[in-house]
């Protein structure tokens, strides 16, 4: 996330400054298509806020990120190595000449969906533990 005019939030595009990551997720309808400005209960459910309303923004800790959060192959994103923001607001390896730092990946994984009643044995996830720091 990035702070644009008139101290609106947006997705920090790439080599942009960052400040953090949003808690919350922006959204006007739920999955059914029904208002969320007269469903609270259902907005703090999808743990989600209206256009307008203030977002919790982390600036810094640890966050486990799927590979739907980060724009390269898991190879190019081993333990160690230093990310930066991508395009639409993902993470991706840091380019010293190109970019600005924000973290770091302390941790890397996947795991198996067998509990799903169609995974097969290809079924799996990638995921990244990665220490948020936009000042590193």
């Amino acid at each position: 996330m990035s702070i644009g005019k008139n101290m609106l939030m947006a997705a920090a595009g790439s080599g942009e400054a960052v400040l953090g990551i949003t808690l919350k997720q922006t959204v006007s309808t739920d999955e059914n298509g029904e208002k969320l400005l007269h469903y609270p209960q259902k907005k703090d459910e999808i743990q989600a806020v209206n256009s307008g309303e203030a977002v919790p923004v982390a600036t810094r800790g640890l966050f486990m990120v799927d590979a739907r959060g980060v724009n390269e192959t898991p190879s190019a994103l081993s333990v160690g190595t230093k990310v930066s923001c991508h395009g639409n607001g993902k993470f991706g390896p840091h380019d010293s000449a190109n970019d600005v730092a924000v973290g770091t990946i302390l941790g890397r994984g996947s795991r198996q969906h067998w509990g799903h009643p169609n995974a097969t044995g290809s079924d799996s996830a990638n995921y990244y533990l990665i220490q948020l720091n936009p000042a590193v």
